[in-house]
């Protein structure tokens, strides 16, 4: 069976199963951190500060419009990024 790996998870702070930080954390001890971007979206105001401690890449802060999740996005994944 293959194995897929994203180019980029896009995850919230604040998720019921798991904390977006505690996904980090899983995806750092599992290796699969250096091979993808991590995108965060929170409510809190303190988020930012938040996603940047635990190296995600790019940071929005909700309520956001589509457009400004979909540049996003196409930042994270573009080359050199």
């Amino acid at each position: 069976m293959a194995t897929m790996v994203p180019d980029l998870v896009v995850l919230d702070l604040g998720m019921s199963a798991m904390s977006g930080r505690r996904l980090v954390e899983v995806l750092s001890l599992t290796g699969l951190r250096s091979r993808l971007g991590i995108g965060v979206l929170s409510a809190d105001p303190d988020g930012h500060d938040e996603a940047h401690a635990m190296g995600a890449d790019g940071y929005l802060r909700k309520r956001l419009s589509v457009a400004a999740l979909v540049h996003e996005i196409e930042r994270l994944l573009a080359p050199g990024a």
